[in-house]
This record gives structure tokens, sequence and C-alpha cells, in this order.
């Protein structure tokens, strides 16, 4: 039986529909999410057309908990979480998401509502026709919300990333390295780390939502830990199944990011920006200065100004021979997006100049290794063995200094969005098990 307040849906084929709709959305979310992981891993740009299927399918089936759940209690953290995530992507710059998901919250409702209105006509009315109208007044005002939403963020961000965002064999983009590091080994579409994921995640849901409903515990407290439960297991599987030469090479490159970073903290004082709004809004606040030059030349990539960037990174200030390295090897980086040599040559001659037992000698190998691959994914190299090996030759000398690197930097990115998978895991578990509602 699935109520809601005061009315009562006892008709079999109403409930039949209601569930053939909630698990046909589950099925197709889990499916995109599963191919936006495999693209992810694979070290290609998610489509946006699928993060906004995602951000939809996600509102959609959050919604179905508005027609299911009838505690109060339910609702309100239901409608927090919704609130929450819009209110994320909102901030992050994903604002178009934002709005999809909010408009996927609607469609059940919506459905809901005008079931009763259809039936008002049929002699048969279930809720009074006041009800009726206040609550499709409610779904479309949260539609129309979620429609503004989408429209606002496409007129401030455009209706897509730059085209350097986007990366595919032999074009050179931003994100040629990380391509080259998450290189799924062999020829199999679906990668074997994305596969023990999901398998991590699953089986730890499904051990713990048993153990969970058996024990009594309340439905909210459930969903609350098998998403943490979930997350958790399916993290910690994606951090310790990475093939060995993607993880040598990705400890290399990440160990040199992760001082960079903060760098860029400690000099700007903000975050790196992750989004194209977000660098945007770093450029308009952090004016053009000698010290920031080689946090500019980035960021100015990111948004696809390679005239400007090449501007910025001739500035660079070299008063150390470090400075030098790195001014090069930002050249390098502008000039390759151009279309024009990475000057791996030159960067090679100018690392000479470093203490050969320092660290920075060692940031500067790593920076030699990154524009080697850079070199080799430029002719459309993608294979492990040969567009990688640069980085995986290199972490050899980083020794302990880059031991655990995998899990430092991507345990805090990849803990929400697989929270948010686990959370619709566990919201089906307590749906089709023998806790009633």
């Amino acid at each position: 039986m699935i109520r809601y307040r005061r009315a009562v849906l006892t008709e079999v084929q109403l409930s039949t529909v209601v569930a053939a709709f909630f698990f046909a959305t589950l099925a197709l979310l889990v499916l995109a999410l599963v191919l936006a992981g495999a693209l992810r891993v694979a070290g290609r740009s998610m489509p946006r057309r699928l993060g906004i299927a995602i951000a939809f399918l996600t509102g959609i089936g959050l919604g179905f908990t508005f027609v299911v759940f009838d505690d109060p209690r339910e609702l309100v953290g239901v409608g927090v979480l919704i609130a929450a995530l819009t209110f994320v992507l909102w901030r992050s710059g994903a604002g178009g998401f934002a709005g999809w998901l909010v408009s996927g919250a609607a469609i059940p409702w919506l459905a809901l509502w005008s079931y009763y209105l259809s039936v008002q006509f049929t002699g048969r009315p279930v809720v009074d026709l006041g009800d009726v109208l206040r609550g499709l007044a409610a779904g479309f005002i949260v539609m129309f919300f979620g429609t503004w939403m989408t429209i606002v963020a496409d007129q401030r961000t455009g209706a897509a990333a730059p085209p350097s965002w986007q990366w595919k064999p032999g074009v050179r983009s931003i994100g040629a390295v990380a391509a080259a590091i998450q290189a799924p080994e062999g020829r199999s579409p679906v990668p074997g780390q994305l596969v023990a994921t999901v398998a991590a995640l699953v089986a730890v849901q499904l051990i713990a939502g048993t153990a969970m409903q058996a024990l009594g515990i309340h439905p909210v407290l459930q969903v609350a830990g098998l998403a943490v439960l979930g997350a958790v297991a399916a993290t910690e599987t994606f951090v310790r199944t990475m093939p060995t030469r993607n993880r040598l090479a990705f400890e290399a490159f990440s160990w040199l990011a992760e001082q960079e970073i903060a760098r860029f903290r400690e000099q700007s004082g903000t975050d790196v920006p992750m989004t194209v709004p977000a660098a945007l809004r770093w450029l308009e606040d952090h004016p053009d200065r000698p010290a920031n030059r080689w946090m500019r030349a980035d960021i100015l990539l990111m948004v696809d100004r390679t005239d400007e960037a090449l501007v910025a990174a001739e500035g660079i200030p070299t008063s150390t021979p470090f400075e030098a390295v790195e001014r090069l090897a930002t050249l390098g980086l502008v000039r390759w997006i151009r279309g024009e040599d990475g000057g791996v040559d030159e960067l090679l001659a100018a690392r000479e100049a470093l203490d050969p037992d320092g660290d920075d000698r060692l940031r500067a190998d790593v920076m030699v290794a990154a524009g080697e691959v850079r070199r080799r994914m430029a002719d459309g190299r993608t294979t492990p063995g040969d567009a990688n090996q640069p980085l995986v030759d290199v972490r050899a000398s980083l020794g302990a200094r880059a031991d655990g690197q995998v899990g430092r930097a991507l345990r805090k990115r990849l803990i929400p969005g697989f929270t948010a998978l686990a959370f619709v895991f566990g919201l089906l578990l307590l749906l089709i098990g023998p806790t009633p509602f």
C-alpha cells in the first residue's frame, strides 16, 4: 500500500505503475553513473548531456520519496537533501545541473496529483479538488524554479565548457596527462577497477541493509547508514584497485600537483578553481602581477584564453633556478596546447642547474615527465605502457614521498559522488525490503 497524507492508493495497477517507473529511473541512473565512471577512469570528460541525465534522473528518484513516504520526518529529510545537493551544485558553478535536479524532483509529484485530477471526473475522487489544485500548483512552482535555475545558469556560464576540457586521442588539451594516467589497461570497455568498485558498493549495502532491517533500525537511519557505508566501501575499493601502472603514474603527477595546490592556496588565499565560472571569477579577483603569473597562466588555459596564457607564462619571474624551470614548464604547456612544440628539451637543460639531491630537482623531473607524456599523447597514443611511461619511470625516484598519494588526492573527490549513488541504492533496498513504510 502506498500512502500519502490523507490519500490512500490501494489500486494495484497504480502501485505497479509507480514501482515500475521508480525501478526504470533507478536502472537508467545507475547505467548513466557507470558510463560516467568509465569515462572518468579512461580520462575522458563527461559529456554535458550525460551530466544533465544524471542530475535529472537523480531528481526523479528523490522525487519518488514524496510519493512513497508519509512520515513527515522522512519527507523533511529528503527535502533537506535535495536542497543541499542543489546548493552545492549551484555554488560549484554547476547551476544548470542543479536546475535539472530540481525539475526532476517535481516529476513524480506532478504525476501523482495529475492522477488525482484525472479521477475527479470518474465519479470516484480520492482527494478533494481543492487539495488537488494546491498539489499541482506546488509541483508547477518547483518545476518553474528548476527551469529558471537552468536558464539563468546557462546564461551565466554558457551551454558547455570550453573545448580545452574535452579530450580524445590526438587532441591537445589540458586533460591530456590525466587521460594518459587513467587510460584503462587492456582492451575491456569496462575497466576492472570500476567493476570492483560497483561490486563493493552493492555487496556492502546488501549485507548492511539486511542486517539493519533485521535489527529494526529506523528507515531514516538505514538510508543514512547505507549511504555512508556504501560510499566508504566504493571509495576505498576504487583507490586500492587502481591498476599498478596507472597508480605509479598518478602518484608521481599528483605528488607535484599537491605541492602546487598548497602553494596556490598560500599565495592567492583561495582554493584552486575547478569550474569555468569559478576560474573566471578568480581571474577577475586576481589581476595580473608578476608573483601570480604562474597561477594565471594555468587558470587562463582553463577558460581557453590561450593568447593571454602565453603572455602570462612569458612574464613569469626567473630570479631562481627553479623559477626558470617552472617558467619553461608553464610555457611548454601553453605552447603545446596552442599546437606548438612543448619545449621538453629546453626544460631538460634548465633542470641541470638544480641541486641533484634536492626536492626542487625531483619536482623538475616530474615536470619533464609530464611534458614528455603530453608529447606522446599529441600523436594519439593511449596505450598505458607507452603514453604514461615517463611518469612511471620518475615515480621510482620519489620513493616514500609519494606513497599513499592516490588516497590523499582522490578520497575527498570521490566521497560526495559515491555517497549520492549509495543513497539511491540504499533507498532501493528499503523500498523492496521487508520493512513496512
